[in-house]
């Protein structure tokens, strides 16, 4: 049969037993094996699961399954869906999120330039940024200034309830930390990036757990990185850079980066030569958020567990 979807129809079937449950999934094979060498072997080589077209997954969720069988026919996935929390159960309406990171600090710079509370150096006023700060950072992220030997500016912030996590700033400085995760781009073909019904989205009320999102998006990119595609690691982290570049920080929803960071830090290889790219994508989002995190307890304990993450973590502040 002509064309590609023919070939696809006219592929054998193949079924996976996946997750504890073994729930199976029967498919086509040629969307799937066509994904990489690696699958193609399991699915059409020389291995027992080519033989009696059957491969047990037990370690794969069902929903990471799916994901990868839609990319594997579509090219795109649907984006996890987050969860509500279950500690609402006073009755009180939920309280919506307002403005992002990168918003309030450039609102917090702003008023902190009209009180006259911008950076002082040696008792002189200086809103320049430090030589070390790249000066092709993008305009939009401007810097709070610190105050005199390394204690917190005081600065009015947007009158949000007292929702979203209060932005301090000290020495370090938020343009040069928020260009670092800001340029982190990944290689995607014009099919995938023109993809838009399944764009990833933000949250926006505190009881949305996004715990499940982030998770979902680690989860496909571990199982894309053990088969080798390429293309979907890709995909994978361009969704999940979009879904943090939207994802407002407010005090319940610190543990959701908190355990992303861990799942990642224990299913994904510290590389000698480089460093895994969602690794990468992780610790620059904890960085570009460190004027919100620094004070919070959950984050604290994060880095008390010690590891690979600290040590990244503190290579991307300090180089």
């Amino acid at each position: 049969m002509d064309g590609a979807f023919g070939r696809c129809i006219a592929s054998p079937l193949f079924t996976f037993s996946v997750g504890p449950n073994q729930r199976e999934f029967t498919l086509h094979s040629g969307p799937l094996a066509d994904l990489s060498p690696a699958l193609h072997a399991l699915m059409n080589g020389e291995m027992i699961e080519a033989k009696v077209r059957r491969a047990e997954w037990p370690d794969v969720d069902e929903d990471t399954f799916i994901r990868l069988a839609e990319y594997a026919y579509l090219r795109d996935y649907t984006p996890p869906m987050c969860s509500r929390r279950s500690s609402n159960t006073n009755g009180y309406p939920e309280k919506a999120l307002e403005d992002s990171t990168e918003d309030l600090i450039n609102a917090t710079y702003q008023k902190s330039k009209k009180k006259g509370l911008t950076r002082i150096s040696n008792g002189n006023h200086d809103d320049e940024p430090p030589p070390s700060v790249v000066e092709t950072s993008p305009p939009v992220i401007a810097p709070p200034a610190p105050a005199p030997h390394g204690g917190q500016i005081v600065v009015e912030e947007p009158a949000l309830g007292g929702l979203e996590l209060p932005l301090r700033e000290r020495i370090i400085w938020s343009r040069h930390l928020c260009y670092k995760f800001s340029s982190i781009n990944f290689s995607l073909d014009t099919h995938e990036m023109a993809a838009k019904a399944f764009a990833p989205q933000g949250n926006k009320r505190t009881e949305e757990d996004f715990t499940p999102v982030f998770l979902g998006h680690a989860r496909l990119y571990v199982l894309a990185d053990k088969y080798g595609i390429e293309p979907l690691q890709q995909l994978v982290l361009h969704k999940l850079k979009q879904t943090l570049q939207n994802f407002k920080l407010c005090a319940e929803n610190v543990t959701d980066i908190a355990e992303l960071v861990r799942f990642t830090y224990a299913n994904t290889p510290c590389l000698v030569t480089r460093k895994d790219q969602l690794r990468t994508l992780v610790t620059m989002f904890i960085v570009y958020s460190l004027g919100r995190l620094g004070d919070d307890e959950s984050f604290q304990d994060l880095l008390g567990e010690g590891g690979d993450f600290v040590v990244d973590f503190w290579q991307a502040v300090w180089v």
